[in-house]
């Protein structure tokens, strides 16, 4: 039952514009904070079915492919080859165009995202869109959806910290080499002395084969 002080709070919460203040990007979540805002999105009572699906798989999509939120918002039906595992990512930052492995679970996720969407929605460029199949205004109207639903639930967390979630993921759970972290995540070289203290030879073959290789773990926000 929605008391009268609930439905204040939200209808508050929808005029709040978030900043993304650079304590928020600086956190990272951890495995139980994603579950609570995943399952705050689940719960939402104001909330469609649509949106409950396509939020929660924002919030996974962040977290397992690490792209920024310009990137996110970006990403087209037409660059997602799940035949051979990957994402053709198309502006990068400083323009740059990369190819991303996806892992197991971020492609059993996208699979199901994909066939509900398809059916609420239809046909529709973008790969992230509004209940009425438009695009969102911007990436930063997105990302405020991703902060939003942490809000929900009483945390913090802008769309960077599940980047930086998915290079803890890759590397510190799954073994990963940095570089190829690195090439994942769309680091330049140059900026990050771990990738340039640790280059092998063909990064790119290895890379690739590397996020492939991930076993399968589980199911939900993994």
């Amino acid at each position: 039952m929605t008391t009268k002080i609930d439905t204040e709070f939200w209808e508050e919460l929808k005029e709040i514009k978030p900043k993304g203040s650079s304590e928020a990007t600086r956190k990272i979540p951890s495995d139980e904070d994603i579950e609570k805002i995943i399952n705050g999105i689940r719960s939402a009572w104001d909330l469609s079915k649509f949106q409950k699906v396509s939020y929660e798989f924002l919030i996974q999509f962040l977290y397992l492919s690490g792209l920024r939120i310009n990137e996110t918002y970006n990403v087209l039906i037409e660059d997602i080859d799940l035949a051979n595992k990957s994402l053709f990512v198309r502006k990068g930052k400083y323009s740059k165009t990369r190819d991303i492995a996806l892992v197991p679970n971020l492609i059993k996720l996208m699979e199901a995202y994909l066939k509900i969407r398809k059916s609420v929605i239809g046909a529709s460029e973008r790969l992230f869109v509004k209940q009425n199949g438009e695009p969102y205004s911007s990436s930063h109207a997105l990302g405020k959806v991703v902060i939003k639903a942490s809000w929900r639930v009483g945390l913090d967390y802008s769309a960077h910290s599940y980047r930086r979630k998915c290079s803890q993921y890759l590397v510190h759970k799954h073994g990963i080499p940095i570089p190829f972290a690195a090439e994942h995540l769309g680091h330049n070289p140059q900026d990050i002395t771990t990738f340039m203290t640790s280059y092998c030879l063909n990064p790119k073959n290895a890379y690739l084969e590397s996020i492939k290789n991930i076993s399968q773990e589980g199911e939900g926000n993994e």
